[in-house]
């Protein structure tokens, strides 16, 4: 299982315009434990967003070039960007609130903040965010697995189909050799009638066809397969090939 979610430093976004709360938070954060990225515009914190190893985002509402609540809209716009976003804005008022729900975030913290309270929610929406990111990477890895397992069992099967078919196709072989032989002495014989004649030609026409065809199935199940996402397969285009 991939561990990097967990056993790496959790790190927060914090996008922030004022130089001083910006330099607060990143101080804060720091002393808690957490490895701190900064931006000072929208347009910075959105791009710092989609480049991903982000476990929290702490989003201002006023920016400049994008405001808060367009960098929320387009980070969620990426199917790939689930990490928690937390609005922190003096800008608290239940129509404002609705606004960034609306928008993707996941939760507010009102300035002028409690540091406790603050640190409390950071908290808990990182190591949300990290549970989320375990239980993806253990299932990415059981269904790796799962597609390794079942290439193999394909593998094992198609062997299997192959010693089948190359152990058949010596049997029929085997059988039809004896045929062709048998016609060919009764076609040098001098007592058949004409139409037991004709007969055996058409039988001996029709066993050199079927010797060709078993001539064929050697060839393919003795080398020509091909790499499938599900495992080697049959390639009768490359054995036609090599048997002109």
């Amino acid at each position: 299982m991939d561990t990097s979610t967990t056993s790496r430093e959790p790190r927060v976004l914090v996008i922030e315009d004022d130089p001083a709360a910006r330099e607060l938070l990143q101080a804060l954060l720091e002393d808690a434990g957490y490895a701190v990225d900064t931006a000072r515009s929208g347009p910075e914190g959105l791009s710092r967003i989609l480049a991903g190893g982000i476990d929290l985002v702490l989003l201002d509402l006023m920016l400049p070039e994008l405001d808060g609540l367009e960098v929320c809209r387009r980070a969620r716009a990426q199917a790939a960007t689930a990490v928690p976003i937390v609005m922190v804005t003096a800008l608290s008022t239940p129509e404002e609130r609705h606004r960034g729900y609306s928008a993707g975030a996941d939760d507010y913290v009102s300035k002028p903040y409690s540091m406790d309270d603050l640190l409390d929610r950071v908290h808990v929406w990182v190591h949300h965010h990290q549970r989320v990111q375990a239980m993806q990477d253990r299932l990415r890895a059981e269904q790796q697995a799962l597609r390794e397992a079942e290439r193999r069992a394909l593998e094992s099967r198609l062997e299997g189909v192959i010693l089948t078919a190359r152990e058949l196709a010596h049997l029929l072989n085997n059988e039809l050799a004896p045929a062709v032989g048998i016609l060919e002495l009764l076609q040098y014989r001098g007592d058949l009638s004409t139409d037991l004649l004709e007969m055996s030609q058409v039988a001996a026409r029709q066993l050199d066809k079927a010797v060709d065809h078993v001539r064929q199935l050697q060839q393919v199940v003795r080398v020509e397969t091909k790499d499938t996402p599900f495992g080697p397969a049959l390639d009768l285009e490359r054995s036609a090939q090599a048997r002109q």
